[in-house]
């Protein structure tokens, strides 16, 4: 059933997240009518926000309460516990938050039968191809290789089986690596944004990586959720789509071009407890569909996204530091 053009009453959980408050802005600016629900209370009130929900999205019946009220023709499915590395040490939350939200959340929004549900996956699902088998299309095969990854194709197989079942029409969207002010240090990018912040400031001497020889592709959060807003407001439910730059840069790359941005010199070391558990093998997405379909393209350049991450962990730090010496004082 095709979605009515213009104003959407969408729902967008998740929204206390690093992508969730992007979103909102991006849909609110475009005129869509916004819903929030998260598991937790942002200390910053979401700009754009008609309300925000407070309830764990492992309840159905909060979740259906919700639904019921806000009745939405569009639900984006974005919370997650979105670190493959946490997913190692912490497998049985991964699968809860990944899989158990998901199911829920498919149970509850059957009472909204002509709603599209919309669920982020992860470019991880496809594992690590050889490179013969570069750019990834949505038709290549998955091969995960870490229980972040595999949750993420349950979740998958779990909304299209509901949605068949349902009647709800279900599309499934999966980026590949992005970044941007707001992303935690856990994260690769600000990690090394934070450090040389840290190191302006003088409260450290070395940046401490892993291994800097990965090649990954980078989009920036911004392109992200403009590209979610356009397969959202598509005529027909996508159903799998990439969200990717298309492009390769590689670790070691970043790293150099944060390091010609800092203001001081910056010396480093390698951390052995940085190393992840994967192959470094260069991954790389297609974004051929995407913009066939939205004519989407991106519009930050990584120079800029860098820029950006490090001016946000320059100020956090100087706030940070002001703080303590208004306590000390």
């Amino acid at each position: 059933m095709a979605i009515r053009s213009g104003v959407k009453r969408i729902l967008v959980t998740g929204v206390s997240g690093f992508v969730g408050k992007y979103m909102v802005r991006e849909l609110a600016a475009s005129g869509h009518r916004v819903w929030g629900l998260s598991r937790v209370q942002r200390e910053d009130a979401i700009e754009g926000l008609e309300q925000h929900v407070i309830a764990d999205l492992l309840d159905e019946d909060a979740i259906r309460t919700a639904l019921s009220t806000i009745k939405p023709n569009i639900i984006l499915h974005l919370a997650a516990q979105s670190n493959p590395a946490l997913s190692w040490d912490l497998p049985l939350d991964t699968f809860e938050a990944n899989v158990g939200m998901t199911i829920s959340m498919l149970r509850a929004a059957r009472i909204c039968p002509e709603a599209r549900f919309y669920f982020v996956s992860s470019s991880d699902v496809y594992g690590r191809p050889e490179e013969r088998f570069l750019p990834i299309s949505e038709q290549q095969a998955l091969v995960p290789d870490n229980p972040y990854a595999v949750s993420k194709i349950s979740a998958e197989h779990c909304a299209r089986l509901y949605g068949q079942r349902s009647g709800l029409e279900v599309g499934i969207i999966r980026p590949f690596s992005h970044t941007g002010p707001g992303q935690t240090s856990s994260f690769v990018v600000p990690s090394f944004a934070k450090q040389i912040a840290e190191i302006e400031f003088g409260i450290r001497e070395f940046l401490n990586h892993g291994d800097v020889s990965t090649y990954r592709d980078f989009t920036d959060v911004r392109d992200i959720v403009r590209a979610y807003r356009l397969i959202m407001e598509h005529p027909r439910c996508i159903p799998v789509v990439n969200v990717c730059s298309g492009k390769t840069i590689q670790i070691q790359t970043i790293l150099e071009k944060l390091m010609q941005q800092a203001k001081v010199e910056i010396r480093v070391k390698v951390d052995p407890n940085r190393q992840r558990m994967e192959k470094s093998t260069p991954l790389r997405g297609s974004n051929e569909l995407l913009i066939r379909e939205t004519g989407w393209e991106p519009q930050y350049s990584i120079e800029q996204t860098l820029a950006d991450v490090l001016d946000e962990q320059r100020r956090h730090l100087a706030i940070s530091q002001s703080s303590k010496r208004f306590e000390a004082s």
